[in-house]
């Protein structure tokens, strides 16, 4: 931001104010493009990579977790979309593999139901 914004002269107020809407708005957008391109990156790792083993475990607990965390504290509809994409190829995966150190959709499934009864 400019350095007359951190003045106190009046005059300037109003440039300022409008410099920082459109920078919270910029900023706006490139969080959500960047959240659209991880899911889409994560997604893409579980169709392509997790069959072939090159995850781990720990890997596809830690997608699972980031999709969780954007379905439940997500509040753009936009991202929230795109992690629904993800989180289905991610359950696709996991319901055909029955590694037991792999998490489990119906755990998942467990944990919202009991969220909706507000039980957690």
């Amino acid at each position: 931001m400019k350095n007359e914004c951190f003045t106190a002269d009046p005059s300037t107020s109003g440039n300022c104010v409008q410099m920082a809407a459109e920078v919270s708005q910029l900023l706006l957008v490139c969080c959500w493009r960047a959240h659209k391109h991880v899911s889409a990156i994560l997604a893409w790792a579980v169709v392509k990579l997790c069959p072939r083993s090159i995850l781990t475990a720990e890997d596809v607990h830690r997608i699972g977790d980031f999709y969780w965390l954007q379905l439940t504290e997500c509040k753009h509809c936009g991202a929230f979309e795109t992690a629904v994409e993800g989180f289905f190829s991610l359950c696709a995966y996991l319901w055909k593999n029955d590694d037991p150190s792999l998490p489990k959709p119906v755990e998942w499934l467990r944990q919202i139901l009991d969220a909706l009864d507000g039980k957690k």
